[in-house]
């Protein structure tokens, strides 16, 4: 298994992000919106998680992400 980090904006305040949680039989899904637009879907399920993301994310390191300000 691998792990990632994705960063928040270094603009954004935590409580400024819209979360709209869904859950399932099969998985959870977040779809976090941030104040500038960037909308970041996470998909969970017992085996995997899923992300994706309406624009790129900054890669800071093999394992570190920052969405854009």
């Amino acid at each position: 298994m691998s792990n990632a980090t994705i960063l928040q904006p270094k603009s954004c305040k935590f409580e400024d992000i819209k979360h709209d949680i869904k859950q399932t039989a099969g998985k959870i899904i977040d779809i976090a919106t941030y104040p500038n637009g960037f909308v970041l879907t996470m998909e969970q399920t017992a085996d995997e998680i899923h992300v994706s993301s309406n624009r790129p994310l900054i890669k800071i390191d093999d394992s570190t992400y920052q969405i854009p300000d």
